[in-house]
């Protein structure tokens, strides 16, 4: 039961700071073009950071209600 809990959280938690981490990961993905293009390797451009933000929303909200699925089911089945 504590590890459902401690998923919900981390998956609410994911859902709240959705933007700070899209942003971080964002930055490093772009050094990450920039540095395999200057070595050669052409990748296309990084998405828009609007739909890195809603990746993120999305992915914080579909494992949130996952976590509260799982959750219900395990205390109501139990």
């Amino acid at each position: 039961m504590i590890l459902e809990i401690a998923r919900l959280v981390l998956a609410l938690l994911i859902l709240c700071f959705h933007r700070q981490i899209a942003d971080f990961m964002l930055e490093h993905e772009r050094r990450l073009v920039v540095m395999l293009n200057q070595r050669g390797l052409r990748l296309p451009d990084v998405p828009s950071r609007e739909i890195i933000h809603n990746l993120y929303f999305s992915i914080g909200a579909i494992a949130s209600l996952a976590c509260m699925v799982r959750l219900w089911m395990t205390s109501h089945l139990g």
